[in-house]
């Protein structure tokens, strides 16, 4: 699986961080993918807490888009595997939203500004998108912010 997402965690995650979602699963594999724009995002990471394992690596920044392949990091991934894809930076904007694909319905996004203290919890959107919404994180350029999109890998499973 691949991954192309935002954030880091801002502290350690857990299975029961979200009631993960059975969905459908999609037979021959599907693509864990992610990106993320609007903050200099400075280290993504993939965790598998199924088998468990945890990649990750440092981004080149500074860039207001990123992605990054949670495969090439070297996850193992299958379907139904509880997965979370994260990235954390520094808010270069008043916009803070990314993309995941490869997780079924009913993935969560935790939205955290470090600065504020201020964390939501959002739906991922049916066709991979989440917006943290810069008004209800209170987000200002330059406060530190992450971001977890928490949910079930489609494909085959194990």
């Amino acid at each position: 699986m691949s991954v192309a997402f935002c954030g880091v965690d801002a502290r350690p995650l857990d299975a029961h961080d979200i009631g993960f979602a059975g969905g459908a699963y999609m037979f021959g594999g599907a693509t864990v993918q992610g990106t993320v724009g609007g903050i200099d995002a400075v280290a993504a990471s993939c965790r598998n807490f199924t088998v468990p394992q945890t990649v990750g690596r440092a981004l080149p920044g500074p860039g207001l888009q990123e992605a990054w392949d949670c495969e090439r990091l070297g996850l193992m991934v299958a379907g139904g595997d509880q997965i979370a894809l994260s990235v954390r930076g520094v808010a270069a904007t008043d916009e803070f939203m990314g993309s995941a694909t490869g997780l079924a319905v009913g993935a969560v996004v935790r939205c955290v500004n470090e600065t504020q203290g201020v964390r939501l919890r959002i739906p991922l959107t049916q066709d991979g998108r989440w917006d943290c919404g810069a008004d209800e994180l209170g987000l200002v350029p330059g406060d530190q912010v992450s971001a977890t999109v928490l949910g079930t890998a489609l494909g085959t499973l194990r």
